[in-house]
């Protein structure tokens, strides 16, 4: 058990370091009545008032959401620790799990129900600001989670301000996001497109030796192609998360767009379920338990 570098957060009573990210830790906490929740923490300070506004802003309305593969938030709040605070639920994150490269048919199980969580949140007019493989997980059950929500702006918001700090946390970032345009729908398409491309790969696909030369990389687009780093998976699979990663925002398709096509590759929903089950399983029985 790793342990919290703060005790409180609100209400909350931080039991756990779950993980210890440079800019965002993920803690474990409970409330007075004994409910566990996953919590994302903002642990550097520097942020504007007007993005602190903004965070709570998006939490409120992220709070509204409902979908299987989304994890909205039930606590938020913007100080003196911002955090959004999820209620628990069995899962293993995603960062840990993806050591190297996955095969395309998981790559494609995760992608189907982000996507989906995404094109939800946007439906409702929620964008989530900062997908990444911090804010992704999957449960027992198999099924690829969506969470922090709204937090990811604000790790975003600091990025430049600390860029050799946050300059891995940045990589998943647009190109207009990281130069200080409002996150939208399009970003998080974008973000997405970033996270598949390092899950199929094992690299980010706008990686550099520093962020300098990274924000280049992505003001330009230019990246390795998924033809020469992933040649087996899938030709509808790399072209799909070429097209998410267009420079040019009204170039990407939509969540929902992306859903639809990774639904036509991929499996059948209890194969794909199974699929991610199996790889979990061992993880989450292997977890230390409160």
């Amino acid at each position: 058990m790793t342990r919290p570098f703060t005790k409180q957060l609100g209400e909350l009573r931080v039991e756990r370091t779950l993980e210890d990210d440079v800019a965002a830790p993920c803690v474990e906490a409970v409330d007075p009545d004994g409910r566990r929740f996953r919590a994302r923490v903002l642990a550097i300070p520097g942020a504007e008032p007007d993005a602190l506004a903004r965070f709570e802003g998006a939490a409120a309305a992220a709070a509204t959401l409902a979908h299987p593969s989304l994890e909205a938030p039930q606590r938020y709040a913007r100080g003196p620790l911002p955090f959004v605070a999820s209620a628990w639920r069995e899962r293993a994150s995603l960062g840990p799990l993806a050591t190297a490269p996955l095969e395309p048919a998981r790559v494609t199980a995760i992608g189907l129900d982000v996507a989906a969580a995404l094109a939800a949140a946007h439906a409702a007019s929620v964008v989530h600001g900062g997908v990444g493989l911090g804010a992704i997980g999957i449960d027992a059950g198999g099924r690829a989670l969506l969470g922090d929500f709204a937090i990811g702006e604000l790790v975003a918001s600091l990025a430049q301000a600390h860029s050799q700090v946050l300059g891995t946390a940045a990589i998943a970032l647009a190109p207009e996001h990281l130069a200080g345009g409002a996150p939208g729908p399009a970003t998080d398409v974008f973000a997405l497109g970033s996270t598949l491309y390092r899950l199929l790969t094992g690299a980010f696909p706008f990686e550099a030796p520093s962020p300098l030369a990274m924000t280049l990389k992505l003001q330009m687009g230019t990246y390795d192609s998924l033809d020469e780093r992933a040649p087996s998976a899938p030709a509808p699979l790399r072209a799909l998360i070429h097209a998410m990663l267009a420079t040019d925002p009204s170039a990407r398709p939509s969540a929902a767009d992306v859903a639809a096509g990774l639904r036509a590759i991929a499996p059948p929903d209890e194969a794909r379920a199974e699929l991610l089950q199996a790889w979990v399983a061992p993880v989450i029985a292997a977890s230390p338990r409160p």
